[in-house]
């Protein structure tokens, strides 16, 4: 076998030696590539064969790999559309808590007494009293009731005009 970086001949040796006996570099170097060559023959032939079976060539692409994705993208749509939802949801409550309030502490003392007379007619609050209830409807309805206090409504007045318009009174 002969040597390619020193050209000697090595000739004591048979076919099985892996390094040249007169400068030490690796024999073997054609061994590699005839099979590097080979590799690349037989991946050639196998690309030839799929293109003639595009069946085969198809292989590795199934259609449960598609669903699997389409699944992934629907399932991160309704991910963000939960999330999406929650967060209006939290904004909206973050808006309860801005509710408009007279500075006049007498005034906001008898907003409340007469909101304690009814119930949030917003059908959500599980008739929550009005004075107790959080929810947008009751704020707006202690509004109203704030507004006609503010108009020097008679409480009978707007008793009377808060439960024709809204409902929800209490019998006493």
């Amino acid at each position: 076998m002969v040597c390619k970086e020193c050209d000697f001949q090595n000739k004591h040796l048979k076919g099985n030696a892996k390094y040249c006996t007169n400068c030490g570099s690796p024999l073997f170097e054609q061994k590699v590539e005839k099979k590097y060559s080979e590799k690349k023959r037989n991946a050639k032939h196998t690309r030839q064969r799929s293109f003639n079976n595009p069946s085969k060539g198809l292989k590795n692409f199934s259609i449960a790999k598609l669903w699997y994705g389409v699944a992934v993208i629907i399932g991160a749509f309704i991910i963000f559309s939960i999330s999406e939802s929650n967060s209006n949801s939290l904004n909206s409550n973050t808006e309860n808590i801005a509710e408009r309030k007279s500075e006049n502490l007498l005034l906001e003392a008898k907003v409340f007494d007469i909101a304690s007379k009814f119930t949030c007619a917003c059908g959500g609050c599980n008739e929550d009293p009005l004075d107790k209830c959080k929810c947008d409807y009751a704020m707006e309805e202690r509004e109203f009731i704030r507004i006609n206090l503010e108009n020097l409504n008679s409480d009978r007045e707007i008793i009377e005009a808060l439960n024709k318009k809204y409902g929800g009174l209490l019998k006493t």
